[in-house]
């Protein structure tokens, strides 16, 4: 493959990873494997649901995740990002499309933040610090772009800004940006040194920000601050580089994790950039040529699907081509002739505005049709009947509760007193 096949291989990953995990998002390991036991094409989420058909999904269509990496992409001028661009185009999305955030479907917790910032008039940045993995797939195309590190790291910052102000996900992102870049301009590539070369990069990255810190500094973040991110991020991949047991990797990360963390994690899939984007790299390596089975194993990961699902599909996608990706995920992809055309333009740097005003139309009908068919499973679901309880029930209920959330020692107590009562 020559550099500009391998960045289209790059994006069509990403976007096939999305769109399989994006039905996933949000289940629990054990529910996604109780559910659904075979893994190998894009599943209708109904069995999932628990009735709730409206957080059904429509199979075979990606997320606001991708909508917003290309519209990241398309938002150049002059060959650099220009985040105003970006914030104009989001805002132009979120104008069409029949839901209240426009184009964008089923966004996450963090883009709804996002996009209610930006329909605040005046608004360029959203203040919002929530700590993120759902940034990675969107900063994809300031990876492919043939620009110096000093540029692309000011690019990323000012995405970052735009999206989350969280130090470990701008850590995240620049880490996997350089490591793409990187990628690109390698002759040898093999998956079994992928964390090898994230932590090279990294590295990379430390230097030249030690070497100028006041570039950082100007566009509004700590140096210091970043350069103790990315410190700790090298010394989690150190750790688990060398593991050959996704489990224990697994559990090394979340061990790690842990002691910095108010609620504990026992699970790598959940949205944090530091557990989310290591677990993705040791399951490239882990899976190193197996891009149907990494794919597969991502989803039933359980957790943020979308997300894991994208990276590890990048990656793979990257390593062993867009034909190792398995054919009905291609065949079945909605509207897979524009989205490849569209991805094909992207890789080879293309953009314009005319380009993104006739992606936003598109996703806009996209969106319309699958708020169309959930509004038609919805129509069929038995309504449950709500009864307003009494005053009486009202105070039962909350005597239950009450007892329900006494401690061993309470109801000991209780009986202690209940047995002196009744011997009086």
């Amino acid at each position: 493959m020559n550099k500009h096949e391998y960045k289209e291989a790059l994006l069509t990953g990403a976007v096939i990873g999305d769109t399989l995990g994006r039905i996933f998002d949000g289940h629990s390991r054990g529910h996604v494997q109780a559910h659904i036991q075979d893994i190998s094409h894009y599943h209708d989420p109904l069995p999932l649901l628990k009735g709730k058909t409206e957080r059904w999904k429509k199979p075979g269509l990606y997320s606001s995740r991708i909508q917003l990496m290309i519209l990241t992409a398309l938002s150049t001028e002059k060959r650099s990002f220009d985040h105003s661009i970006l914030v104009k185009a989001a805002r132009l999305g979120l104008q069409k499309g029949p839901g209240k955030f426009g184009i964008f479907r089923t966004p996450a917790s963090i883009e709804k933040k996002l996009f209610t910032g930006l329909m605040t008039p005046d608004a360029d940045t959203p203040h919002n610090s929530t700590s993120t993995a759902q940034i990675l797939p969107i900063v994809l195309p300031l990876a492919i772009r043939d620009i110096p590190m000093h540029d692309r790291i000011e690019a990323l910052i000012d995405l970052s800004q735009i999206y989350n102000a969280d130090m470990r996900s701008l850590t995240a992102a620049l880490s996997l940006c350089h490591a793409v870049t990187g990628l690109l301009t390698e002759t040898s590539r093999a998956p079994q040194d992928l964390i090898d070369t994230v932590i090279t990069g990294n590295r990379d990255l430390l230097r030249f920000i030690t070497r100028d810190p006041h570039m950082i500094f100007a566009r509004g973040i700590n140096p210091v601050e970043m350069e103790k991110s990315l410190k700790d991020l090298n010394e989690l991949l150190c750790s688990i580089k060398d593991n050959s047991d996704i489990a224990m990797t697994e559990k090394q990360i979340c061990r790690t994790l842990n002691t910095d963390l108010k609620s504990p994690i026992t699970r790598a899939t959940v949205d944090l950039p530091f557990a989310l984007y290591p677990f993705a790299l040791a399951l490239v390596q882990h899976y190193p040529a197996e891009t149907d089975t990494l794919l597969f194993n991502s989803v039933q990961a359980g957790g943020h699907t979308a997300t894991l699902a994208s990276l590890t599909g990048m990656l793979s996608t990257f390593y062993h081509g867009i034909e190792s990706i398995p054919r009905n995920l291609i065949h079945t992809l909605v509207n897979k002739k524009n989205i490849f055309s569209l991805l094909h333009d992207i890789s080879n740097l293309k953009s314009s505005q005319k380009m993104i005003t006739d992606f936003i139309d598109g996703e806009a009908g996209l969106t319309s049709k699958e708020e169309e068919e959930r509004t038609a499973k919805t129509r069929h679901q038995k309504q449950k009947k709500t009864h307003k309880k009494n005053r009486k029930e009202k105070e039962e209920a909350l005597s239950r509760h009450v007892v329900e959330s006494w401690t061993k020692l309470d109801k000991a107590r209780w009986k202690k007193e209940r047995k002196n009562l009744n011997n009086i």
